[in-house]
């Protein structure tokens, strides 16, 4: 409630000053990662649904950590999979905020696909290429997409290497939304 009523705040002085700000993109997250809250960690499904909500707000690297400082001093150390859950709900979060609108695993290979209200900036795709070299492609199709190499990565690694990409793709503004 009182979050919604904070982003309207904004979104109207942001209108009035005459600053577009655009929607961020809902974007949708499938990947081959075990990334859940265990039973034997949180057995109270009502607090299990309080972190799961808390989870899905998820905003910027401080929540996160804000998130898995709570957790950890109410229920102890954190399991592998909840870290994961963490972690991907802040690259989901950064995704948005790139354009991204699906991030998807086929195998060794993740996708993540581009909005279609968007527009890429070439010579920052240049630099991202760059930096990434032969582990990341890039399709230019109806839909754009780019292609990330993940093979014989661990679950912590790919989580590392997309939450890399997207800052990198978010720091360099590869994708300009319309």
């Amino acid at each position: 409630g009182y979050d919604m009523y904070c982003r309207l705040i904004q979104e109207t002085v942001n209108e009035i000053k005459g600053e577009v700000s655009s929607a961020p993109v809902e974007t949708s997250v499938d990947i081959s990662i075990n990334a859940y809250i265990d039973s034997s960690y949180i057995s109270d499904e009502t607090q299990k649904i309080e972190i799961y909500k808390k989870i899905a707000s998820i905003r910027d690297i401080q929540d996160m950590y804000d998130i898995q400082e709570e957790v950890e001093d109410r229920f102890g150390d954190i399991p592998c999979a909840l870290q994961n859950l963490l972690k991907v709900a802040y690259i989901k979060s950064v995704a948005s905020k790139c354009g991204i609108s699906a991030i998807s695993q086929k195998g060794d290979i993740i996708n993540l696909y581009c909005n279609e209200n968007i527009s890429l900036i070439s010579k920052n795709m240049i630099k991202l290429a760059g930096k990434f070299g032969k582990v990341l492609l890039f399709n230019s199709s109806k839909v754009p997409y780019f292609s990330l190499k993940v093979n014989k990565l661990k679950d912590d690694e790919i989580l590392k290497l997309l939450q890399e990409l997207l800052g990198a793709m978010n720091n360099l503004q590869v994708v300009k939304t319309a």
